[in-house]
């Protein structure tokens, strides 16, 4: 049972220390109060819409979302674009830790080709703290609409585990982002790590590590393009950004919990953990270097 209280207490307390400065202090406090937020973030949902598949979204996110966080130090206020907001979660977290004036986009058209713009909301409630929070957004193509918003209009640009899912031309995103990124502002990009150390796991097992096609999210609802952090950091270099943190990280301690083939059938575990890994990639010369997770890059436009 979540005790209500104490996690909204928690929640008041990361966001003072971030009012006021404090980067270190709130980095701890996300990490002590890392159960009180998970608890927080399942109580939502998306009202009148299918909200099941939270929890394990959550689990998935959890450390990527406080990763961002950090990434996020320096500031808490300014204008920030959130890219593929939905299921606006980490939105819910901007908005209690910080004062952003945030913009939304989401794209949920089937083909890839569409350009049309247009406006949307959603509205994602949690009973249990009595919170309802309501997202208005742009819905757009990322790769081919042409972007209703001013040049150097916007502080910071979220563009989070988004760019797996283009499918056109990735190529043709980051000029269109930094024209609307402020001289000085941040371009902030996580995205999977296409030579995690889970996927080397998945070969060495004989399995698939690449995202399976599935009916219901359509095209968008799968990896279909992953990067290695050298790949990112040339895109954004290549466009104008300077690059001021460029690394990998993992979602979990692969030492201490085990690993699984994803799958949408099934979960099957893998018979290794982080260090037995990294021993065998070792024996075998292989390049040890930026093998977590998830990439983390923060540019700034020039």
């Amino acid at each position: 049972m979540t005790d209500v209280g104490n996690t909204k207490s928690a929640l008041e307390r990361i966001r003072e220390a971030g009012l006021k400065g404090g980067w270190e202090e709130r980095h701890a406090l996300l990490w002590r109060h890392a159960e009180d937020i998970r608890q927080y973030l399942y109580s939502f949902g998306i009202v009148g819409e299918g909200s099941s598949f939270i929890p394990a979204y959550v689990n998935d996110a959890l450390a990527r979302f406080f990763n961002t966080i950090d990434l996020m130090a320096g500031s808490t206020t300014g204008r920030v674009l959130e890219i593929g907001a939905n299921p606006y979660l980490f939105t819910v977290l901007l908005k209690k830790f910080a004062d952003f004036d945030l913009t939304l986009t989401n794209f949920f058209h089937k083909s890839v080709y569409e350009k049309e713009i247009s406006q949307g909301r959603q509205v994602v409630r949690s009973d249990a703290f009595d919170e309802e929070y309501v997202f208005d957004y742009t819905s757009l193509n990322v790769e081919l609409s042409d972007y209703p918003f001013e040049p150097s209009s916007f502080d910071k640009i979220l563009f989070c585990e988004v760019l797996e899912h283009v499918i056109v031309n990735p190529l043709q995103i980051v000029p269109k982002l930094r024209e609307i990124l402020k001289p000085g502002g941040e371009l902030i990009i996580t995205t999977p790590n296409a030579v995690r150390l889970i996927n080397f796991a998945h070969m060495l097992a004989g399995k698939n590590f690449f995202d399976r096609y599935h009916s219901d999210n359509g095209v968008y609802g799968r990896h279909n393009r992953e990067f290695t952090l050298s790949e990112v950091v040339k895109l954004v270099e290549g466009e104008g950004f300077r690059i001021k943190l460029a690394k990998t990280l993992d979602r979990y301690n692969y030492d201490l919990i085990d690993m699984y083939v994803d799958s949408y059938d099934e979960q099957v575990k893998l018979p290794w953990k982080g260090a037995e890994l990294r021993a065998k990639l070792e024996a075998i010369g292989g390049n040890m270097e930026d093998r977590g997770d998830n990439i983390y890059v923060v540019a700034e436009k020039l």
